[in-house]
């Protein structure tokens, strides 16, 4: 299991609009790219799989998870996978 600190940045609910920023930490897992099976002239049996993250939690300083949208959530596995990609 790996982990990065994200920054979210989240709007206010107030009378002046703007927008706070949020630093979380998001433990993943990491599954590298691999080849499905293939028969013995090649042929694949199984598709190949990309590689991809799972997150396993999201949570701020103090331990407390953190809920996030569709868009968040596609936001935070590509910096995994960008700091994943960075490390190798």
């Amino acid at each position: 299991m790996s982990s990065i600190m994200y920054n979210l940045e989240r709007p206010i609910l107030s009378e002046d609009e703007g927008s706070q920023i949020m630093s979380v930490c998001v433990e993943f897992t990491y599954y590298g790219a691999h080849k499905g099976y293939r028969d013995s002239l090649g042929c694949p049996e199984e598709p190949d799989e990309e590689a991809h993250v799972e997150v396993d939690s999201i949570s701020i300083k103090d331990g407390t998870e953190v809920e996030v949208t569709e868009t968040e959530m596609d936001d935070i596995v590509e910096a995994c996978l960008k700091q994943v990609e960075k490390d190798l």
